[in-house]
């Protein structure tokens, strides 16, 4: 059995939704990506919640442009974050699209609407 690095002791995997089953990198990525990936996880933390908390503050829903916009973290980065969530189930689609400032279409994130009422 090939070893899979998302699980915890005792074979058992993360529980569903947890931002502890978010790997930081893939087992293919290149050394840089590796080392970005360490570098980074003491702030992935304080990100996601950054970025979950501007979600919060726009219940219309963001974009990945328009969440580095308003929490002054470059895209990349708060895009990755923003990723986390939604595999966790913080975030959801909003079906809705606008446009980029560079003339594209991109995904409005909104958060789910359970997590609203808390």
């Amino acid at each position: 059995m090939k070893h899979d690095p998302m699980m915890r002791a005792g074979n058992a995997p993360p529980p569903e939704g947890s931002l502890f089953a978010l790997g930081m990198h893939r087992t293919n990525d290149r050394e840089t990506s590796i080392e970005a990936a360490k570098k980074v996880s003491t702030k992935a933390g304080t990100q996601r919640m950054i970025a979950l908390n501007a979600f919060r503050a726009y219940p219309e829903g963001l974009t990945d442009e328009e969440l580095a916009f308003v929490t002054g973290i470059y895209q990349n980065s708060i895009g990755k974050r923003r990723t986390e969530l939604v595999r966790a189930g913080w975030l959801q689609d909003a079906h809705i699209r606008r446009m980029s400032t560079r003339g594209c279409l991109m995904i409005v994130w909104q958060l789910k609407k359970d997590e609203e009422e808390q």
